[in-house]
């Protein structure tokens, strides 16, 4: 996918600006894979769409139809994992 991160670069620009003025202490980060799980292609182009119009980025004809070929071809249970990074980091506010 084709994702749009500005909202996530701006987040990450601030989190450094509170620790550097002394605001905030990083005390744990972890990153993990976040798995979405759908049963269904409907399910799937519902998420999909969602994500375009929270801003993630842009609806992509090219993985919807592949992820349908994909779909359709595969045999026995079927499911959809959509997986992707995640980061977490928690501070402690030092001011108040």
């Amino acid at each position: 996918m084709r994702e749009y991160l500005q909202d996530d670069y701006a987040a990450n620009r601030a989190v450094k600006q509170v620790l550097r003025e002394g605001l905030f202490k990083s005390e744990k980060f972890l990153e993990f894979n976040c798995n979405r799980v759908v049963d269904s292609l409907k399910e799937f182009r519902l998420w999909l769409a969602d994500f375009a119009d929270r801003g993630g980025g842009p609806m992509e004809n090219s993985l919807v139809a592949k992820t349908e070929r994909v779909y359709q071809n595969a045999h026995g249970k079927k499911r959809i994992i959509i997986s992707a990074p995640l980061m977490l980091r928690r501070l402690r506010n030092l001011v108040g």
